[in-house]
């Protein structure tokens, strides 16, 4: 072929391929493609979670129910602290009825227990872990995402009330989502490594004694799965206060370590529920004295001059629920 003749076929190969121009738009399309359709598979991942906690919290309700026809209506013990002999907490109570297995090779108190997933957030997977030996590994093992509520007990008798003494049950909280690794990183005690309210076994929403009790945590787009004493689990969606603040609505949320109780907060982005009492002279909301309804003096919300809260309309204590009986 002559230098200067044309050639059809290098015309139709050249063609054939992309411009830098048509590479780039196909970029920008895909890109704005995985911009449209992330949020939506993030929303669909998070409503899938919330399902899968509902679901765990379902079978706890189930548990609960065979557990008090099983105990004449005795409830567990919500923490493993100053129960009277003989009442389990509900960690050890509870998995009997869901058939979960304990692990042998463990060693002290985590030998009995048994750390199913069902007594988990599904959040909980993604917890890293650090094993003590055969002991309990004390970051994903001895966090508890679900805690149980802290004032089903009978003051300090050391004994757990009975589901006859709840008033209401299908609103009265026994169980949900509350504070735990995803919200509260380990603090710098070189001794235990951990935050006492990730460990703790029960929470409240209106006591100001942060080393006592942890908090419910509203991991679940500001809501939190709730299980109730009558068995069923639901997600509650409340008012919130402003970020950072406690349930009585002003700043500073604090928690404890695990050597004392530390000065730092929780995240100021955090937001709470509102206690559930509130001034009967102000309507503000209100830290209660809880020693008043736990030691037995039995006085009910009038002689406290406070009033039920509206914005928290599920129940955690019930003066004179927790009354000496």
């Amino acid at each position: 072929m002559e230098p200067n003749m044309h050639d059809p076929t290098t015309d139709r190969l050249r063609r054939d391929g992309f411009t830098l121009v048509e590479l780039l738009v196909v970029i920008g399309i895909i890109a704005v493609l995985i911009s449209i359709l992330l949020p939506a598979l993030n929303k669909a991942r998070q409503q899938a979670q919330i399902a899968a906690c509902l679901s765990n919290l379902r079978q706890v309700g189930n548990a609960l129910t065979m557990y008090t026809i099983d105990n004449k209506g005795w409830l567990p013990y919500p923490t493993t602290s100053q129960q009277a002999q003989g009442i389990p907490c509900w960690y050890d109570a509870i998995p009997p009825y869901i058939n979960a297995k304990g692990d042998p090779n463990r060693t002290g108190v985590a030998q009995t227990r048994s750390f199913s997933r069902a007594l988990q957030d599904p959040v909980w997977d993604s917890f890293p872990e650090k094993a003590n030996g055969a002991a309990q590994g004390f970051i994903k093992e001895t966090n508890r995402t679900y805690k149980m509520n802290t004032h089903l007990r009978l003051g300090s008798t050391g004994k757990s009330a009975r589901i006859s003494m709840v008033r209401r049950g299908s609103d009265f909280v026994f169980m949900g989502d509350a504070t735990a690794y995803d919200q509260i990183p380990l603090d710098s005690d070189p001794a235990g490594g951990n935050c006492l309210q990730n460990t703790r076994f029960s929470m409240q929403i209106s006591e100001p004694d942060d080393s006592a009790d942890a908090w419910v945590y509203l991991r679940h787009k500001n809501t939190a799965n709730i299980c109730f004493i009558d068995g069923h689990a639901a997600n509650c969606n409340f008012k919130l206060t402003p970020k950072g603040s406690a349930p009585n609505g002003t700043g500073g949320l604090p928690f404890s370590g695990s050597a004392a109780p530390l000065s730092a907060s929780i995240n100021s982005n955090c937001r709470m529920w509102y206690s559930e009492y509130v001034s009967a002279t102000s309507g503000n909301p209100v830290w209660p004295m809880p020693d008043i309804y736990k030691n037995g003096t039995g006085q009910g919300l009038e002689d406290l001059k406070l009033s039920r809260n509206p914005n928290m309309p599920v129940i955690w204590s019930q003066p004179p629920l927790l009354s000496k009986r």
